[in-house]
């Protein structure tokens, strides 16, 4: 399932496509073009909805404290967090949710370069509480432990090879393995350059422990839509 078909699907939770409508239930500073963050400082901006995801139009901007930030319509400003970047797909349990696939993305310049599957993501509230909906699956991304995106999908990366430890996307440009598994996506043509594909690898990389079964995540501060 893509966001686009997510979006369709569960119309009564598409508020938290809007990341600034998240940003605000999860108490961040933030706020859309037009307005000023509250402090000089460097602060991350990006669409407010933006469905096909792939980072498009999502940078860090340095506030000097004037009169003016200027952010493109459309867009909002909201904290620069640092750390680890995780994708965490949670599966709803009668118990709650639980992490069915942890992973994290590895960038070299700038860029993805690796997504790699890992067990020692940090804990994290989930927004949506699994009592409160019939989702299967919800995916949440983090930087350290703070959630900046929600999606109401899993995370499909991995289907070409489940038994991989991790995926190694291809871009236009770069040379193409010949075990490059074809799998292109360019967000309608905003993306550039353009991902042709992942190279997938079965081998643990780096000391990176296999995912563990059963582990639970507890929405330990449910989060509802503002309307």
């Amino acid at each position: 399932m893509t966001d686009g078909e997510a979006w369709q699907v569960y119309p009564k939770l598409r508020w938290v496509y809007d990341r600034l409508q998240l940003s605000q239930a999860l108490e961040y500073e933030c706020g859309p073009a037009g307005t000023l963050p509250p402090r000089p400082g460097i602060w991350f901006v990006k669409p407010i909805i933006n469905l096909n995801g792939m980072g498009v139009d999502a940078y860090a901007r340095e506030y000097a404290g004037s009169d003016a930030f200027p952010v493109r319509p459309g867009g909002f400003w909201m904290p620069r967090f640092t750390g680890r970047h995780f994708s965490i797909d949670l599966k709803r349990t009668p118990c709650g949710w639980d992490v069915e696939l942890a992973v994290e993305c590895i960038y070299r310049n700038h860029r993805p370069c690796e997504w790699r599957k890992v067990s020692d993501w940090p804990e994290f509230a989930v927004p949506i509480s699994s009592d409160a909906t019939d989702l299967t699956y919800l995916n949440v991304e983090l930087i350290g432990s703070n959630v900046i995106e929600v999606h109401l999908r899993r995370n499909c990366d991995f289907d070409a090879m489940p038994e991989a430890c991790a995926a190694f996307p291809v871009w236009e440009g770069d040379p193409v393995p010949p075990d490059m598994v074809p799998d292109p996506e360019d967000a309608d043509g905003f993306l550039v350059p353009r991902r042709l594909g992942f190279v997938y690898r079965c081998e643990e990389l780096h000391g990176a422990p296999s995912l563990p079964g059963g582990r639970i995540v507890h929405a330990t501060a449910p989060i509802t839509s503002p309307y």
